[in-house]
């Protein structure tokens, strides 16, 4: 019996309790709610502004921001990009859009950045997006044959290849 009336008088003494010592109020918000808050939550990156690597917001891009820019092939800040051009070592055919073909390095970034709904913000996409702009800065058939087998490796695990 006494171990029903046990928790109701742990509860009348916790409300005696309660009432000589009110609990603190919660503390005031850190941030106003007209704020941009941003600024608190990403550093700035090598863009120069707030939240530089953060994925794109609302404009369509599967990419996030780099060198300045969230699609490809785009204008980057700080380097020429002259080899957009150069062909991939292996052209892609892919299942979706049906029979879209990949032929060039342009082709895949502007793929890439198209804001195609099956293609979702992720690292194996940034990866693939950053290969591909090293490319065509560089034109080095090393790095294009990278940037065309990471490519093919992104597609394939999405299933769109």
């Amino acid at each position: 019996m006494t171990s029903f009336f046990k928790p109701f008088f742990d509860d009348q003494q916790q409300n005696r309790q309660d009432r000589t010592r009110p609990p603190e109020l919660a503390p005031k918000a850190k941030f106003s709610q007209g704020e941009d808050q941003s600024r608190h939550h990403q550093g700035a990156g090598p863009t120069g502004e707030y939240g530089g690597d953060r994925p794109a917001e609302n404009d369509g891009s599967a990419l996030a921001m780099f060198d300045g820019r969230e699609r490809l092939p785009g204008t980057p800040k700080g380097r020429a990009e002259p080899y957009w051009d150069t062909p991939l070592p292996q052209p892609v055919t892919l299942s979706y859009p049906a029979g879209r073909r990949l032929e060039t390095l342009a082709d895949a970034g502007t793929f890439l950045s198209s804001g195609d709904s099956s293609l979702v913000h992720s690292l194996a996409l940034q990866v693939t997006g950053r290969a591909l702009a090293d490319a065509a800065a560089t034109g080095d058939p090393a790095d294009v044959a990278q940037a065309g087998e990471l490519l093919g490796h992104y597609l394939s695990a999405v299933r769109l290849m």
